[in-house]
This record gives C-alpha cells, sequence and structure tokens, in this order.
C-alpha cells in the first residue's frame, strides 16, 4: 500500500470538497442578488471543468486506477456540496412561497 498516494489523494479529496463548499456558497450568493438567472450551466460547467481537471491529475498520480473510481471521488468530494447547497435553496425558497400564500389566504 502506498501511504504517500493515498495521502496525496485524500489532501486532493478535502482541497475538492472544499472548491464545492465554496462554490456552492459563491452561487448561493449569485443566486439571492438576481445575478445567476440564466447562468446556470456556465456555473455547471465551471464545476465540472474544475473537477475533471483535478481528475485528470489524479489519473497521474494512480494510473492503474479506472478513471470511473477517479472520477466518482473527484465528483463526490466537490459535487456533494452543491448538491445538498441547491437542495437546501430549493426547500427555502419553496417554504418562503408556502408562508406568502398562507399569508395571502390569510388577508383575502
Amino acid at each position: 500500500m502506498n501511504w504517500e498516494r493515498i495521502g496525496l489523494s485524500l489532501l486532493v479529496g478535502l482541497v475538492l470538497a472544499i472548491f464545492g463548499i465554496s462554490y456552492n456558497r459563491w452561487v448561493a450568493a449569485q443566486e439571492q442578488s438576481g445575478r445567476a438567472e440564466g447562468y446556470t450551466s456556465l456555473y455547471v460547467a465551471f464545476g465540472v471543468f474544475i473537477t475533471l481537471l483535478v481528475q485528470g491529475g489524479l489519473q497521474l498520480v494512480w494510473p492503474e486506477v479506472n478513471a470511473f473510481w477517479l472520477g466518482l471521488f473527484a465528483f463526490g468530494c466537490s459535487g456533494l456540496p452543491m448538491i445538498v447547497g441547491s437542495i437546501t435553496r430549493y426547500a427555502r425558497l419553496r417554504e418562503q412561497v408556502r408562508a406568502a400564500r398562507r399569508e395571502m389566504d390569510r388577508h383575502g
């Protein structure tokens, strides 16, 4: 077992997770300010691009590992914060809409 490569890979996973968390916060700020409208596909493409670059670097460290597994690792680390953030933002928005509807129903 090559502990040096494992340690490097875990560090890369941590960096990807930090990227995912930071990028999620930035995207959330863009959405809240109204600047994200029409640009979601670009935000997704940029996140995928960064993740694929890192996956390519991991492939150099682990040439014997199937690219699928390295991609799963990379996209899991960077994508999970984005997925959780998106679902959380949607749930908050849905609750705000429901509360506004209840308020409208109460007032006529």
